[in-house]
Protein backbone atom coordinates (compact mmCIF):
# COMPACT_ATOMS: atom_id res chain seq x y z
CA UNK A 1 0.00 0.00 0.00
CA UNK A 2 2.48 2.56 0.73
CA UNK A 3 4.44 1.66 -2.29
CA UNK A 4 1.52 2.38 -4.33
CA UNK A 5 1.08 5.70 -2.82
CA UNK A 6 4.59 6.93 -3.48
CA UNK A 7 3.80 5.79 -7.21
CA UNK A 8 0.38 7.41 -6.95
CA UNK A 9 2.23 10.68 -5.55
CA UNK A 10 5.08 11.10 -8.45
CA UNK A 11 2.69 9.98 -11.22
CA UNK A 12 0.38 13.09 -9.71
CA UNK A 13 3.46 15.22 -9.68
CA UNK A 14 4.39 14.04 -12.88
CA UNK A 15 1.07 15.09 -14.83
CA UNK A 16 0.45 18.27 -12.77
CA UNK A 17 3.91 19.40 -14.61
CA UNK A 18 6.92 18.55 -12.28
CA UNK A 19 10.17 17.83 -14.29
CA UNK A 20 11.36 14.19 -14.75
CA UNK A 21 14.52 15.34 -12.85
CA UNK A 22 12.23 15.79 -9.56
CA UNK A 23 9.93 12.56 -10.28
CA UNK A 24 13.17 10.01 -10.81
CA UNK A 25 14.59 11.56 -7.55
CA UNK A 26 11.16 10.80 -5.73
CA UNK A 27 11.43 7.31 -7.27
CA UNK A 28 15.12 6.35 -6.87
CA UNK A 29 17.16 8.07 -3.93
CA UNK A 30 16.01 8.44 -0.06
CA UNK A 31 15.29 11.93 1.22
CA UNK A 32 18.34 12.21 3.14
CA UNK A 33 20.63 11.11 0.03
CA UNK A 34 18.45 13.45 -1.80
CA UNK A 35 19.33 16.52 0.60
CA UNK A 36 23.06 16.09 0.88
CA UNK A 37 23.36 16.11 -2.79
CA UNK A 38 21.29 19.43 -2.91
CA UNK A 39 23.79 21.01 -0.41
CA UNK A 40 26.44 19.79 -1.96
CA UNK A 41 24.99 21.82 -5.40
CA UNK A 42 24.47 24.73 -3.66
CA UNK A 43 27.70 24.97 -2.04
CA UNK A 44 29.27 24.74 -5.34
CA UNK A 45 27.31 27.25 -6.58
CA UNK A 46 28.61 29.78 -3.59
CA UNK A 47 32.11 28.42 -3.96
CA UNK A 48 31.56 28.97 -7.99
CA UNK A 49 30.27 32.24 -7.15
CA UNK A 50 33.02 33.77 -4.89
CA UNK A 51 35.69 32.43 -7.25
CA UNK A 52 34.25 34.11 -10.30
CA UNK A 53 33.63 37.51 -8.83
CA UNK A 54 37.26 38.03 -8.75
CA UNK A 55 37.53 38.01 -12.37
CA UNK A 56 35.50 41.28 -12.72
CA UNK A 57 39.04 43.00 -12.22
CA UNK A 58 40.16 41.81 -15.30
CA UNK A 59 36.66 43.72 -17.05
CA UNK A 60 39.06 45.93 -20.13
CA UNK A 61 41.49 46.51 -17.66
CA UNK A 62 43.68 46.75 -21.52
CA UNK A 63 40.92 48.63 -23.28
CA UNK A 64 42.05 49.41 -26.39
CA UNK A 65 44.79 48.02 -26.51
CA UNK A 66 46.52 45.18 -28.56
CA UNK A 67 47.62 42.05 -27.56
CA UNK A 68 49.72 38.64 -28.72
CA UNK A 69 47.87 34.93 -27.83
CA UNK A 70 50.63 32.68 -27.87
CA UNK A 71 49.60 28.91 -28.32
CA UNK A 72 52.68 25.94 -28.83
CA UNK A 73 52.29 25.32 -32.06
CA UNK A 74 55.58 23.89 -33.53
CA UNK A 75 55.48 27.03 -36.36
CA UNK A 76 57.16 29.10 -33.20
CA UNK A 77 60.18 27.82 -34.02
CA UNK A 78 60.34 29.59 -37.21
CA UNK A 79 59.53 33.31 -35.25
CA UNK A 80 61.42 35.21 -33.40
CA UNK A 81 59.30 35.90 -30.07
CA UNK A 82 61.76 38.45 -28.75
CA UNK A 83 60.06 40.79 -30.45
CA UNK A 84 57.16 40.23 -28.13
CA UNK A 85 59.15 42.00 -25.16
CA UNK A 86 56.99 44.58 -23.56
CA UNK A 87 54.08 43.87 -25.13
CA UNK A 88 50.62 41.99 -23.59
CA UNK A 89 51.12 38.35 -23.94
CA UNK A 90 49.02 35.39 -22.65
CA UNK A 91 50.37 32.32 -22.93
CA UNK A 92 48.81 28.88 -23.21
CA UNK A 93 49.70 25.36 -21.47
CA UNK A 94 53.19 24.17 -21.74
CA UNK A 95 54.41 27.21 -23.37
CA UNK A 96 56.25 28.05 -20.13
CA UNK A 97 59.70 26.03 -21.54
CA UNK A 98 60.08 28.46 -24.29
CA UNK A 99 63.59 29.05 -24.40
CA UNK A 100 62.46 33.21 -24.97
CA UNK A 101 59.26 32.66 -22.23
CA UNK A 102 61.14 35.11 -19.89
CA UNK A 103 61.84 38.43 -22.35
CA UNK A 104 58.00 38.25 -23.34
CA UNK A 105 57.19 37.31 -19.76
CA UNK A 106 53.08 36.39 -20.76
CA UNK A 107 51.15 38.99 -18.01
CA UNK A 108 48.17 35.89 -18.21
CA UNK A 109 48.97 31.78 -18.96
CA UNK A 110 45.36 29.90 -19.54
CA UNK A 111 46.16 25.93 -18.84
CA UNK A 112 43.40 23.39 -20.06
CA UNK A 113 41.47 21.38 -17.63
CA UNK A 114 42.44 17.64 -16.33
CA UNK A 115 40.86 15.01 -18.88
CA UNK A 116 41.69 11.25 -19.06
CA UNK A 117 43.88 9.90 -19.23
CA UNK A 118 46.34 12.34 -17.38
CA UNK A 119 46.88 10.79 -13.66
CA UNK A 120 46.51 13.38 -10.81
CA UNK A 121 49.86 12.95 -9.82
CA UNK A 122 51.27 13.66 -13.46
CA UNK A 123 48.94 16.98 -13.34
CA UNK A 124 49.72 18.52 -9.68
CA UNK A 125 53.54 17.67 -11.07
CA UNK A 126 52.47 19.86 -13.86
CA UNK A 127 50.87 22.65 -11.99
CA UNK A 128 53.95 22.80 -9.79
CA UNK A 129 56.07 23.31 -12.34
CA UNK A 130 53.65 25.89 -13.95
CA UNK A 131 53.74 27.90 -11.27
CA UNK A 132 57.06 28.13 -10.43
CA UNK A 133 57.94 29.14 -13.96
CA UNK A 134 55.23 31.41 -14.27
CA UNK A 135 56.63 33.76 -11.65
CA UNK A 136 53.91 36.51 -10.87
CA UNK A 137 51.47 35.83 -14.29
CA UNK A 138 48.15 35.57 -13.43
CA UNK A 139 46.86 31.57 -14.11
CA UNK A 140 44.07 30.91 -15.30
CA UNK A 141 42.72 27.45 -14.18
CA UNK A 142 39.56 25.40 -14.70
CA UNK A 143 37.59 25.34 -11.44
CA UNK A 144 37.41 21.42 -11.37
CA UNK A 145 40.87 21.79 -10.86
CA UNK A 146 41.10 23.89 -7.67
CA UNK A 147 41.59 20.78 -5.82
CA UNK A 148 44.64 19.57 -8.15
CA UNK A 149 45.94 23.72 -8.00
CA UNK A 150 45.91 23.52 -3.63
CA UNK A 151 48.22 20.38 -3.59
CA UNK A 152 50.49 21.82 -6.08
CA UNK A 153 50.89 25.95 -4.79
CA UNK A 154 49.33 25.38 -1.32
CA UNK A 155 48.27 28.43 0.11
CA UNK A 156 50.58 30.85 -1.89
CA UNK A 157 48.10 30.91 -5.17
CA UNK A 158 46.76 34.28 -5.03
CA UNK A 159 47.61 34.90 -8.19
CA UNK A 160 45.63 31.91 -9.62
CA UNK A 161 41.96 32.94 -11.01
CA UNK A 162 39.53 30.32 -12.05
CA UNK A 163 37.26 29.67 -15.40
CA UNK A 164 33.88 27.95 -15.05
CA UNK A 165 33.71 25.85 -18.08
CA UNK A 166 30.37 23.61 -18.64
CA UNK A 167 27.44 22.98 -21.38
CA UNK A 168 26.70 26.27 -21.83
CA UNK A 169 26.29 26.20 -25.68
CA UNK A 170 29.08 28.14 -27.57
CA UNK A 171 26.64 29.17 -30.42
CA UNK A 172 24.25 30.28 -27.33
CA UNK A 173 26.39 32.36 -24.80
CA UNK A 174 25.23 35.30 -24.20
CA UNK A 175 28.42 37.01 -24.28
CA UNK A 176 32.11 37.12 -23.14
CA UNK A 177 31.71 37.30 -19.18
CA UNK A 178 34.51 35.59 -16.78
CA UNK A 179 32.00 36.05 -13.86
CA UNK A 180 30.38 33.70 -15.11
CA UNK A 181 29.96 30.00 -16.92
CA UNK A 182 31.53 30.06 -20.30
CA UNK A 183 31.53 26.68 -22.62
CA UNK A 184 33.57 24.14 -22.24
CA UNK A 185 36.48 24.41 -24.77
CA UNK A 186 37.54 22.18 -26.99
CA UNK A 187 41.40 23.64 -26.85
CA UNK A 188 42.67 25.94 -24.20
CA UNK A 189 43.28 28.43 -26.75
CA UNK A 190 39.48 29.34 -26.68
CA UNK A 191 39.45 30.06 -22.93
CA UNK A 192 42.76 32.59 -23.84
CA UNK A 193 40.32 34.13 -26.40
CA UNK A 194 37.91 34.55 -24.10
CA UNK A 195 40.29 36.62 -21.90
CA UNK A 196 41.59 38.75 -24.52
CA UNK A 197 38.50 39.86 -24.81
CA UNK A 198 37.26 39.97 -22.18
CA UNK A 199 40.57 42.11 -20.92
CA UNK A 200 39.09 44.43 -23.69
CA UNK A 201 41.51 44.23 -26.05
CA UNK A 202 41.15 46.20 -29.47
CA UNK A 203 43.45 43.80 -31.81
CA UNK A 204 44.20 40.26 -30.93
CA UNK A 205 47.11 38.34 -32.21
CA UNK A 206 47.18 34.65 -32.51
CA UNK A 207 50.75 32.88 -32.37
CA UNK A 208 51.16 28.88 -32.36
CA UNK A 209 48.10 28.54 -34.03
CA UNK A 210 48.65 25.45 -35.96
CA UNK A 211 46.11 23.13 -35.08
CA UNK A 212 47.30 20.37 -38.03
CA UNK A 213 47.81 17.58 -36.11
CA UNK A 214 45.34 15.86 -38.48
CA UNK A 215 48.42 16.08 -40.77
CA UNK A 216 51.38 14.72 -38.46
CA UNK A 217 49.64 11.72 -36.41
CA UNK A 218 52.26 10.68 -34.86
CA UNK A 219 54.99 13.41 -34.62
CA UNK A 220 55.56 16.22 -32.29
CA UNK A 221 53.72 19.14 -32.99
CA UNK A 222 55.31 21.42 -30.17
CA UNK A 223 57.53 24.18 -29.82
CA UNK A 224 59.54 22.29 -27.31
CA UNK A 225 60.70 18.56 -26.71
CA UNK A 226 58.10 16.26 -26.14
CA UNK A 227 60.41 15.48 -22.63
CA UNK A 228 59.99 18.90 -21.57
CA UNK A 229 56.06 18.78 -20.63
CA UNK A 230 55.39 16.88 -17.32
CA UNK A 231 52.50 14.89 -18.89
CA UNK A 232 54.73 13.38 -20.96
CA UNK A 233 57.40 12.23 -18.53
CA UNK A 234 54.54 10.84 -16.12
CA UNK A 235 52.87 8.61 -18.63
CA UNK A 236 50.92 10.61 -20.68
CA UNK A 237 50.66 9.45 -24.65
CA UNK A 238 48.93 12.16 -26.97
CA UNK A 239 48.81 9.97 -29.85
CA UNK A 240 47.24 6.42 -27.46
CA UNK A 241 44.90 4.71 -29.28
CA UNK A 242 44.24 7.39 -31.88
CA UNK A 243 41.20 7.21 -34.18
CA UNK A 244 40.57 9.63 -36.87
CA UNK A 245 37.33 9.99 -36.83
CA UNK A 246 36.59 11.81 -33.32
CA UNK A 247 39.54 14.16 -34.39
CA UNK A 248 37.72 14.96 -37.42
CA UNK A 249 34.75 15.81 -35.14
CA UNK A 250 36.55 17.78 -32.57
CA UNK A 251 37.89 20.01 -35.35
CA UNK A 252 35.19 20.61 -36.60
CA UNK A 253 33.79 21.91 -33.13
CA UNK A 254 36.92 23.83 -32.31
CA UNK A 255 36.13 25.52 -35.88
CA UNK A 256 32.60 26.47 -34.62
CA UNK A 257 33.56 27.48 -31.33
CA UNK A 258 36.32 30.21 -33.47
CA UNK A 259 33.56 31.01 -35.28
CA UNK A 260 31.20 32.17 -32.50
CA UNK A 261 34.22 33.48 -30.49
CA UNK A 262 34.87 35.95 -33.70
CA UNK A 263 31.48 36.78 -33.79
CA UNK A 264 31.60 37.81 -30.12
CA UNK A 265 34.58 39.65 -30.33
CA UNK A 266 33.32 41.55 -33.29
CA UNK A 267 30.22 42.81 -31.44
CA UNK A 268 32.79 44.32 -28.82
CA UNK A 269 34.74 46.12 -31.12
CA UNK A 270 37.33 43.53 -30.80
CA UNK A 271 39.44 41.64 -34.11
CA UNK A 272 40.97 38.72 -34.04
CA UNK A 273 43.78 38.16 -36.35
CA UNK A 274 45.85 34.96 -36.83
CA UNK A 275 49.66 35.91 -37.71
CA UNK A 276 50.77 32.09 -36.97
CA UNK A 277 53.48 31.17 -39.74
CA UNK A 278 51.64 28.74 -41.76
CA UNK A 279 48.76 26.24 -39.85
CA UNK A 280 45.40 25.48 -40.80
CA UNK A 281 43.62 28.12 -38.71
CA UNK A 282 41.55 29.78 -41.53
CA UNK A 283 38.28 31.50 -39.36
CA UNK A 284 40.63 34.84 -38.99
CA UNK A 285 42.11 37.17 -41.19
CA UNK A 286 45.77 36.39 -42.12
CA UNK A 287 48.46 38.73 -40.86
CA UNK A 288 52.80 38.92 -41.23
CA UNK A 289 54.15 38.96 -37.39
CA UNK A 290 57.33 40.68 -38.62
CA UNK A 291 55.17 43.59 -39.75
CA UNK A 292 53.74 44.28 -36.89
CA UNK A 293 56.62 45.84 -35.20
Amino acid sequence: MAGQCAVTKSVTKLASGMSWRRTIADWTLPPNVENLIRLGLSNARKTSSGELSRNLRFSNLHQGQRCFVIATGSSLKRQNLKLLAGEICIGVSNLFVHPCYKIFKPQYHCVPPWHPPITEAAMITWFTEMASATGDASLFVSLSDKARVAKATGSANDNIYYLYHNDVAYNRSPGIDLTAPIPSPRSVTISALYLAVYLGCRDIYLLGFDHDWLAHVGESLHCYEESQHALNRNGYDEWGAYEMEPQFRNLLELWKQYRALKKMASARGTTIYNATDGGWLDVFQRVNYEKLF
